[in-house]
């Protein structure tokens, strides 16, 4: 259920900006799902607050997730969050692509963050996570602009895949944890 979660949250960023930044026209078919995903993450919309004072559970998550989104423009601009916002964006969002489309989408939506996204695996010691994105950018060549078109790369991309599941374990329990413990750190004062 969360990938599913995760990956309509994904995919409904992913088409806003696409037609945002090309300038496209939406099909009125797109609209409309754009829009009824819209309109369910806005009727959702609880306070930070409200979230934090439940018990967390892997929903809360993603809620705080959309809410520190909001703040960041996205992941357009890092620099608006704090330092344990950021950290919590950035394996939300590492786990999100991962979990939706493999290593090989990660890459594709978002290679200005591999380096972050390491630094911040490494000193939150979330090993498999660090060890998972680690051994794909030893396979991915940054100067490969057109992904997929390489089967070679993506056949071995595909493997690393396969501990896609400790990876999730281990950083959807840590998130719950990060959020309990530095709950503080989230809300807005």
């Amino acid at each position: 259920m969360k990938k599913i979660v995760i990956g309509l949250i994904a995919a409904f960023f992913f088409i806003i900006a696409y037609f945002y930044l090309s300038g496209q026209k939406i099909s009125p078919l797109e609209k409309e799902i754009a829009t009824d995903i819209f309109h369910g993450i806005q009727e959702s919309k609880e306070p930070l607050e409200d979230i934090f004072n439940q018990n967390m559970t892997e929903e809360s998550v993603d809620q705080v997730w959309l809410r520190i989104s909001e703040l960041c423009d996205y992941g357009y601009d890092l620099d608006r969050l704090n330092e344990y916002q950021r950290n919590f964006w950035l394996v939300f969002h590492f786990l999100g692509e991962t979990g939706s489309g493999g290593i090989e989408q990660f890459f594709y939506n978002g290679y200005e963050f591999v380096e972050s996204t390491l630094h911040t695996l490494q000193t939150l010691k979330l090993n498999d996570g660090y060890q998972y994105l680690k051994n794909a950018q030893e396979i991915y060549p940054h100067e490969i602009v057109e992904m997929y078109s390489d089967p070679k790369m993506s056949e071995q991309l595909n493997k690393i895949d396969e501990y896609y599941n400790d990876v999730e374990e281990e950083c959807y329990h840590f998130l719950i944890q990060y959020l309990q413990e530095y709950k503080d750190e989230f809300i807005e004062k």
